[in-house]
């Protein structure tokens, strides 16, 4: 397993993820979906589970995975992702990335049919076959390091995307989901991404521009969406959580954790609700031809 190309390194990662998967299950919801949910306002009594279920629904509406066979998610978190492929009977294979030894841990105790998961980059990546679709959700603000320049980054993020291309069979999709940097002051922005180091360290976040024009050379721009008050209700809704669980977290692990968690939580939401954050839900096509 090698380190991340300019990105967190795997000990960087594995120092947030590989926390415990005990702590992440006292206040995530019952699937350890660590990302934005997708909301629906008509619903007042929508749960943080059936929120979650619908992020990863509609992902796979943007997949088309009714006609997929072989599939990928970088950055697979704790599984839930691989779980929703295979409610697809006609997928033949599913395979999940991830850099974090626990999560791999977590998922292979499942023996899920069809699935599997791996220990490495997509850097370092290579498919069997060519893909129909590839899902990332939460992954790509690990992508590049703090301290890098807007051109550093993008060229990462363009070796990102072609990589993907070239996985792709012509027709097939990339669904990605990433927070992002809003219309910010370079001031504002370094005090956000100081919060970010708090709790994902050697990670810093896109901006859209540097998104999409790292994506135009090889994938088209088939939809995108800035939920940015969705992360903030899924912030908002965990924080809840993690208040509720804050005699066992300082008994049973860590007050520091709380601390840590609680700060960051509040901090993420803020920044949401004012646009300083953006949440971005977006899909790609590879084209039926070349450009």
């Amino acid at each position: 397993m090698k380190q991340q190309v300019n990105g967190a390194t795997v000990s960087e990662i594995q120092a947030h993820y590989d926390l415990s998967n005990a702590f992440y299950a006292l206040w995530l919801d019952q699937h350890l979906i660590y990302s934005a949910a997708l909301w629906d306002a008509s619903q007042a009594e929508q749960t943080l589970e059936q929120a979650q279920m619908a992020k990863l629904d509609y992902h796979l509406r943007q997949l088309r995975c009714e006609q997929a066979e072989h599939v990928l998610e970088i950055g697979c978190g704790w599984g839930a992702g691989l779980q929703a492929f295979l409610r697809f009977s006609q997928i033949q294979s599913v395979v999940g990335l991830t850099l974090s030894q626990a999560q791999q841990t977590y998922i292979e105790q499942w023996a899920l049919p069809r699935a599997s998961v791996a220990l490495i980059s997509w850097a370092d990546y290579l498919p069997a076959q060519p893909l129909d679709a590839i899902l990332s959700i939460g992954a790509f603000e690990h992508f590049a390091r703090p301290g890098l320049s807007s051109a550093e980054k993008q060229a990462i993020y363009t070796r990102f995307f072609q990589t993907c291309s070239d996985w792709l069979k012509p027709g097939g999709r990339l669904a990605l989901q990433t927070i992002a940097y809003g219309a910010v002051e370079p001031a504002l922005q370094a005090k956000i991404s100081e919060l970010n180091q708090g709790v994902f360290p050697g990670s810093e976040l896109p901006v859209l521009r540097e998104v999409l024009a790292a994506a135009e050379p090889s994938l088209e721009l088939i939809q995108l969406r800035n939920d940015r008050l969705d992360y903030a209700k899924t912030c908002q809704h965990w924080r809840s959580r993690l208040r509720a669980a804050k005699t066992r977290i300082e008994t049973e692990y860590c007050p520091e954790w709380y601390k840590a968690y609680q700060h960051y939580l509040i901090g993420a939401e803020t920044g949401f609700r004012l646009g300083h954050l953006h949440l971005y839900r977006i899909s790609f096509e590879k084209p039926k031809q070349k450009f």
